[in-house]
């Protein structure tokens, strides 16, 4: 990869502190790199600007909009999830659009939080056009890939030349069509249009490191070891991990919903990404002090369930 590193993501204001913090995981293993933030309100635009971070690009969801006008129309019939995962290629095609050719622009989901450089995932994928990684269900959960697919879309990368752009606007014009949570008709939002492509487009590339994906629904299916400073899984570096479900109670109660977390995976993945939050919690009191976005008591069964397994974190 030549030049700065583009990545997008987007993010309303319930996801202002996972998205931030996001950002500094980057600013610390991303090398050179601008994370263009897609702005699904006013509070969120308002408040990035406030930061003044050099290395973000924030747009307005309206400026999107303007640039393709048939987003408006699949807006018209869609509820507010549905519309956001319809956005996503169309962002990834309005942050390309703008780079030169040669570029890559990798799209992150806003809950992921990186270990390790991201070159790795750049470095691992050679000549591909396009990155993709599977969800790798651990057996437990292998039920859910008939609803959420076999890929993950995570992190998703694309090359801007012509294998990378095809890939792309086929998914665009997918997800314009339908993007609905609909299992009877084989739709899970923007996700599951990824089934096929390794047979539908010939410059593509799975991820092959478990480290690279590392999310609570596959956590189960490795072993840990921890050396030199860093986590390694089945002997591979920890790149990435998708804090899926991850809950933000309050500035000190915060726990992972509905999945078992080893101790390992507790300690060295789940303890620096909550310190991580903190850290980035304390910079938007800087600029906003009576910051409480994103924070929401869960039902009391469902707490005290996650309780009971452990899956809470006390800072």
């Amino acid at each position: 990869m030549t030049g700065a590193n583009q990545f997008c993501t987007y993010f309303d204001s319930k996801y202002i502190l996972k998205g931030l913090t996001l950002l500094h995981s980057l600013e610390k293993h991303g090398s050179d790199f601008t994370l263009w933030v897609l702005c699904l309100d006013n509070a969120t635009f308002d408040l990035l600007a406030a930061m003044e971070n050099p290395r973000l690009r924030t747009i307005r969801l309206a400026e999107l909009e303007l640039w393709e006008p048939r987003l408006l129309t699949a807006k018209a019939n869609r509820s507010s999830v549905e519309y956001y995962w319809t956005c996503t290629p169309t962002w990834v095609a309005y942050v390309l659009a703008q780079q030169p050719p040669g570029s890559w622009v990798s799209y992150m989901d806003a809950d992921l939080f990186f270990y390790d450089q991201v070159a790795e995932v750049f470095d691992e994928a050679g000549t591909a056009s396009v990155i993709i990684h599977e969800h790798r269900f651990a057996p437990k959960y292998a039920y859910m890939a008939a609803t959420s697919g076999i890929y993950n879309v995570g992190l998703t990368g694309f090359h801007s030349d012509p294998d990378g752009w095809n890939a792309l606007r086929w998914w665009q014009a997918a997800c314009l069509e339908a993007c609905s949570l609909s299992p009877e008709r084989g739709l899970c939002g923007d996700q599951k249009y990824l089934d096929d492509w390794p047979r539908r487009f010939p410059a593509i590339h799975v991820l092959l490191n478990p480290g690279a994906g590392l999310a609570p629904w596959n956590i189960t299916n490795y072993k840990y070891r921890f050396c030199n400073g860093a986590l390694n899984v089945d002997s591979h570096p920890l790149i990435f991990y998708h804090f899926h479900a991850f809950q933000l109670v309050s500035r000190h109660l915060m726990g992972q919903h509905g999945y078992d977390i080893p101790d390992m995976v507790r300690k060295y993945v789940y303890g620096p990404y909550i310190r991580a939050l903190q850290d980035t919690l304390a910079r938007i009191f800087n600029v906003e002090p009576h910051f409480q976005a994103g924070f929401q008591w869960p039902p009391l069964r469902q707490l005290f369930s996650d309780l009971r397994y452990g899956r809470y974190f006390w800072e």
